[in-house]
């Protein structure tokens, strides 16, 4: 809604291109956008300005929005239209990121008219998804319930990365806490820490479990070091966990953050959705009906390579529901298996797969079934 007028696609397509084309001023332009439309939908996100997650008095954003969704440039292919009709390679329209004052920043500026060229409509809807999908956690959504199951939270941590568990420890809702250190205990994590020296993850993280009884009810949290939730607070990831009745859950990796595979990254426009694999980190979530059937640990796991292609077979014979919640994303701030043998975990990744009858995890890596919307109530496979 454009000041009180509706404009026709074709018309939004005009606003778009005059953006892209970084004109200053146009009679499109100069017409008031409201993001949103905060005053008919409130929500947390009620007044956000042009840093995500940040409260500015409610304001009208104008044609600058673009470059307030995200400063991550995007790299545009384009398709050339010039006299020898000579097609550029995508490479040589990489690496330019526009200045901070420059207008449209993190859009890349198309080339001249003179130049002759063009922007794919690929291209463009890929990089709206990326802004979309920035401010995917921001977005109204119909209300679910706060969760009342037991938590049993554990995580296996290093010195250099107290900070992020203490912070995610804040952003999970109150559980029983079972932590491993494989250092020193750190001071303000003592009372919460079982154990503590070198080894594996994945036989630690197995002793915690048997440290004490899980109650029956009770959901199992398992979370990296270097891991923590985008949106300040206590995090809805359980909750949207149990309306949607997942088994085996992990949040979406919000975008720009070190990922393994591309389906854990945050999807625009999702709450959650179905997939064939839920990766064994950053974060993980059992259900009380998936424990016994996952648990214990493989014995033979060392860091989780190949556990997480092993619990996707036996979620398929057992018919449990594996699922990515992109309405609680998180920030992963560290690289992506650097701290240990990947060869070795290469060869558990191996057998798993032959285990499974797979050729590879990309047989897995990916959503199934419809997604849950934000203007849903219910998740898809719960409403059919």
């Amino acid at each position: 809604n454009f000041g009180g007028s509706r404009l026709s696609s074709r018309g939004q397509r005009g606003v778009l291109a005059l953006v892209l084309q970084h004109q200053a001023h146009a009679p499109l332009l100069d017409q008031r956008i409201h993001l949103l439309r905060h005053e008919l939908h409130p929500s947390n996100s009620q007044g956000c300005g042009t840093n995500p997650g940040a409260l500015h008095p409610p304001v009208a954003f104008e044609h600058r929005i673009i470059s307030a969704v995200s400063s991550t440039p995007v790299e545009w292919p384009l398709r050339s239209q010039s006299a020898n009709n000579s097609n550029p390679t995508v490479g040589e329209h990489r690496g330019r990121t526009p200045a901070p004052d420059e207008f449209g920043a993190g859009w890349p500026r198309p080339p001249d008219k003179e130049g002759g060229t063009a922007i794919q409509p690929r291209a463009l809807r890929e990089a709206l998804a990326t802004r979309v999908a920035t401010w995917n956690h921001l977005l109204p959504r119909y209300p679910v319930a706060r969760t009342q199951v037991p938590i049993v939270v554990m995580c296996v941590y290093r010195d250099r990365n107290v900070q992020h568990v203490r912070r995610m420890l804040g952003q999970l809702p109150r559980a029983d806490v079972r932590l491993h250190a494989l250092q020193r205990v750190d001071s303000s994590l003592q009372e919460l820490t079982l154990n503590h020296g070198p080894g594996l993850r994945m036989p630690l993280l197995q002793r915690l479990i048997d440290v004490a009884p899980v109650p029956d009810e009770a959901w199992i949290v398992i979370f990296d070091d270097d891991a923590t939730f985008v949106q300040p607070g206590q995090t809805r990831f359980l909750d949207y966990s149990v309306a949607g009745a997942l088994d085996l859950a992990g949040p979406a990796i919000q975008r720009g953050q070190p990922w393994s595979h591309p389906h854990t990254v945050v999807k625009p426009l999702r709450t959650a959705r179905q997939v064939g694999l839920v990766e064994i980190g950053p974060v993980i979530a059992l259900s009380p009906r998936a424990r016994p059937r996952l648990l214990p640990i493989p014995p033979t796991a060392a860091m989780g390579w190949g556990v997480d292609a092993s619990w996707a077979a036996i979620a398929q014979r057992e018919d449990l529901r594996l699922g990515v919640v992109d309405a609680t994303p998180i920030l992963h701030h560290g690289e992506v298996g650097v701290a240990y043998e990947r060869s070795e975990e290469t060869a558990h990744l191996d057998a798993a797969t032959q285990a499974a009858n797979i050729t590879g995890l990309h047989e897995l890596t990916k959503t199934t079934g419809a997604a849950w919307r934000p203007w849903q109530r219910k998740p898809p496979w719960l409403t059919r």
